[in-house]
């Protein structure tokens, strides 16, 4: 893969397999980075999919570090690097992820289900590799070794910015803003299968780009905490943070935690995201007539399906998009009115 490993840890993790199963087969893998050792003396893997092995994780999968084993066969010595992102952001962030796939849960259940423990999280890596051999970083800007993502995290491999490496010009790992991230979770609560809910993606992530160069979305981001629930969580933090700092960071001071508090930039804290109005849900709906109509048939039957399973959260989000389904009609070719 040329963005991630994801299919070695996939092919790690064993069937089933929600989307497609790994090109290869867990041996060729094996191999594969058996091969990179035999020409170099450090090889990187890199992919998100790792986490879902740390019980504190919290993962649906209920999986273990031992399933890691027939990879770590393959090294004399490993070693493991985490970068943790201030609570409040990492789940407001991973729940736009999740919701990319097939969550459907409100946010709120979203992080009563899948809080992390990052000192729980870090102490299970640290049993099973050794605490030498756990490197912690903070995900804050302001704490990139060299100004960057990138150049800090070469910095943990030894090594810097050159002529070897080329740095993206752009973000590489977009986001659905809170309106299509709404969108989406709504079409997600409808039973589709995961292969056609995934087709939404594409569409969406390009409206969301297209309204983050108007002037009209330049305010867009909206949190899903509101600034009283994101303080009490730091809150409750804080105390976990302290000792992630003292123990795997050497920051022995308590008044040196991981991340800077939330307010430390002097901005007011972001104002909660109020939910998707009809009149937006209709414009979406209209992009979507033009730019995809394959994806309006399937989101229909999808509505006639939500329609009629029984579930109430299904057929609420049915009978909002077959409203929207039908004014979305009338929208269509109105491009000007999502972006002037």
């Amino acid at each position: 893969p040329t963005a991630a490993h994801h299919d070695i840890v996939t092919a790690l993790k064993g069937p089933p397999f929600p989307l497609r199963a790994p090109v290869r087969s867990l041996q060729d893998y094996l191999e594969g980075i058996r091969g990179c050792f035999r020409q170099f003396d450090r090889v990187l893997l890199s992919s998100e999919v790792f986490m879902r092995f740390v019980p504190a994780f919290k993962d649906r999968l209920a999986l273990d570090l031992s399933r890691l084993q027939p990879l770590l066969s393959t090294a004399d010595s490993v070693r493991v690097i985490l970068y943790l992102r201030r609570q409040d952001q990492y789940l407001e962030s991973f729940y736009g992820q999740e919701i990319q796939h097939d969550l459907r849960s409100s946010f709120q259940e979203f992080v009563s289900a899948r809080m992390p423990d990052y000192f729980e999280i870090c102490s299970e890596l640290a049993a099973a590799f050794g605490k030498d051999r756990v490197v912690v970083r903070v995900y804050d800007k302001d704490c990139f070794t060299g100004g960057s993502l990138y150049a800090g995290f070469l910095s943990v491999l030894g090594l810097s910015p050159g002529d070897h490496f080329t740095l993206p010009e752009s973000d590489i790992n977009s986001s659905l803003l809170p309106d299509e991230r709404e969108f989406k979770r709504l079409v997600n609560t409808l039973g589709l299968p995961l292969g056609d809910l995934i087709k939404f993606n594409g569409p969406l992530l390009e409206l969301s780009a297209k309204k983050r160069m108007s002037t009209r979305y330049a305010t867009a981001r909206c949190a899903l905490f509101s600034p009283a629930a994101r303080l009490e969580l730091l809150r409750s933090c804080a105390a976990d943070n302290r000792r992630v700092a003292a123990q795997f960071l050497g920051r022995e001071c308590k008044e040196k935690t991981l991340f800077a508090p939330a307010s430390a930039n002097g901005r007011p804290l972001p104002e909660v995201y109020p939910g998707l109005a009809a009149g937006t849900l209709a414009e979406i709906l209209a992009y979507l007539r033009d730019s995809s109509p394959e994806l309006v048939a399937l989101l229909a039957a999808g509505v006639r399906r939500g329609q009629a399973c029984g579930d109430r959260e299904a057929s609420e989000a049915a009978s909002m998009l077959a409203a929207a389904l039908v004014t979305g009609e009338r929208l269509q070719g109105t491009e000007g009115l999502i972006f002037n």
